[in-house]
């Protein structure tokens, strides 16, 4: 038996040192669930999960945190696994809306999808 499933591999934040959108991951047919890794030294930072609609409209998305098996919409932490579910959205995004970093530290996010 063969294994037919898919691998998306996503960088959401690459080395980030500033706020922003970052790269938004369009969603589409068979991706439900993705595991997203939050890494990187930064002395401080915010990360938020977002979803998009088919209207167009960004929400706030609860995603869990694979370690405490906690909800949050957002996250503070570094080093951390997050799972999202993608069945109501289109596109998906981990922006940070803060942070703080010193000489060349910085905040990366990835994400990994199986379809």
């Amino acid at each position: 038996m063969g294994n037919n499933s898919c691998i998306t591999n996503w960088v959401f934040q690459s080395s980030a040192t500033q706020i922003g959108e970052g790269f938004i991951l369009n969603i589409s047919g068979g991706m439900v669930t993705m595991n997203i890794f939050i890494t990187g030294d930064a002395t401080a930072s915010t990360c938020v999960f977002e979803g998009k609609d088919s209207d167009g409209n960004w929400y706030a998305v609860k995603c869990a945190n694979l370690s405490t098996l906690t909800l949050a919409t957002q996250t503070v932490g570094i080093n951390e696994t997050w799972q999202a579910d993608l069945t109501a959205w289109t596109s998906f995004r981990v922006r940070i809306s803060a942070i703080t970093v010193s000489d060349t530290k910085s905040l990366s996010v990835k994400g990994k999808v199986v379809n």
